[in-house]
């Protein structure tokens, strides 16, 4: 292009800048509208599109788990305080349940037969030490004799006075024959 070409289109911008820049500072502002006040209904319309998001959202979970057998309330519907939402099936809770009946069933049979030993052993101990006690000073006297064998050894422990009473224990040991019951 030539000198003038380009003299001549910058020429035309700036008096293009210079009519814009002037009417855009000279816009006719209209004058505000008064009116009085007045009561009634607000007749005005909101369009709009995007995500509506709740105020106060709650987090509803249960303690347990398992299959849900029925659900009291649907999405996006009111609930109110103490209403029901869900009900688990029971059959799960159920048999858990009749196994701990039946631990216990046991339990408690295993304690009674443990309180009838307990009696059995303690009516053993007092007879024992009745026994005992009764025949702590009969010794074989002059008068009891007990043959075994050939009647020599049962005379010989019947001769003897009843202070001079001795046996053996295990290996041979002389040990004084002394009835004691341990408590």
């Amino acid at each position: 292009m030539t000198r003038k070409a380009i003299v001549l289109v910058v020429l035309v911008l700036m008096a293009t800048i210079t009519v814009t820049a002037f009417h855009s500072r000279h816009t006719i502002i209209s004058a505000p509208v008064t009116a009085r006040v007045t009561r009634g209904d607000i007749v005005t319309v909101v369009a709009a599109t995007g995500t509506v998001n709740a105020v106060t959202t709650v987090e509803v979970g249960s303690e347990v788990t398992g299959t849900i057998e029925s659900l009291g309330a649907d999405f996006n519907q009111l609930v109110h305080k103490g209403q029901i939402l869900a009900r688990l099936d029971p059959s799960i809770f159920q048999t858990t349940l009749d196994q701990a009946r039946a631990a216990l069933a046991s339990a408690r049979a295993d304690a009674e037969r443990y309180r009838v030993a307990e009696a059995a052993a303690d009516t053993a101990l007092t007879r024992a030490a009745r026994s005992t006690a009764d025949n702590r000073g009969r010794l074989p006297g002059r008068g009891d004799r007990q043959t075994v064998g050939d009647g020599t050894d049962s005379q010989r422990r019947c001769d003897r006075p009843a202070g001079s009473v001795r046996g053996s224990v295990g290996g041979g040991h002389p040990v004084e024959n002394d009835h004691r019951i341990a408590d």
